[in-house]
């Protein structure tokens, strides 16, 4: 795949927990994306307003979110670059993925929910799922 690829999602309730991003396919569901060993394997952007692959801040973002809001993930494959956006407003902290991050494809639209009753809907009928030919 080529191009820019994107995912919306809305935050439901946030008890302080929502991270939301891509990951690759091999991604464990019982995974904790801040751990370590997955610092190549995921890229998110947290409620801190952090810009993370695994344990690792690669940035900060100009803001976070939470309940009500709707963040949109963008994934710019021929760039290599996941941007993030608040309720249409760019949130900055662009990141770039890991430069084999293709040879792991397909990447898989995520979130990852830390404290019981954080909650996000996938909006739209997309494609969740990112692989490249």
């Amino acid at each position: 795949s080529r191009g820019r690829h994107t995912w919306d999602f809305k935050v439901l309730s946030d008890l302080g927990g929502v991270l939301i991003g891509v990951t690759d396919g091999d991604m464990p569901v019982l995974g904790t994306w801040g751990d370590l060993a997955f610092r190549r394997r995921a890229w998110f952007a947290s409620y801190l307003g952090e810009v993370r692959g695994g344990s690792s801040v690669l940035a900060r973002l100009d803001g976070s979110f939470s309940m009500g809001d709707v963040v949109r993930v963008d994934v710019d494959v021929d760039r290599g670059q996941l941007s993030w956006s608040r309720n249409g407003v760019p949130l900055g902290g662009v990141s770039r993925l890991a430069p084999d991050f293709a040879a792991r494809a397909p990447l898989f639209a995520g979130v990852c929910l830390f404290k019981a009753g954080d909650c996000v809907e996938i909006l739209g009928r997309q494609d969740l799922c990112l692989g490249w030919e």
